[in-house]
């Protein structure tokens, strides 16, 4: 069976790194909660302190799309876009 994998790479705004990394870390409990959720991990660049990968994977595009759908979600962003991160790089990829 195929997963549905999303690397997000996030930039936090200048001085904004530990802030952002506790938000993402408040939200990532309640991810991996969700229907279809396989991994829902953090990692922090280990030669810049406010870039962060998200990596997800999920069992269909459906659950993903729940997922970006999701309140905690939509309210994550409504939150924090352009407060505490800019810049976000997003790829979906299909495991073979």
């Amino acid at each position: 069976m195929s997963q549905f994998i999303v690397i997000e790479i996030i930039h936090a705004l200048p001085g904004q790194g530990a802030a952002l990394k506790q938000a993402l870390l408040d939200l990532m409990p309640l991810c991996r909660k969700e229907q279809g959720c396989i991994n829902y991990d953090i990692a922090v660049s280990d030669t810049a302190e406010d870039i962060f990968l998200v990596l997800m994977e999920w069992e269909t595009p459906a659950d993903l799309e729940a997922h970006v759908q999701s309140e905690h979600i939509l309210e994550f962003v409504k939150k924090y876009e352009n407060v505490l991160y800019g810049k976000v790089t997003e790829s979906h990829w299909e495991s073979c």
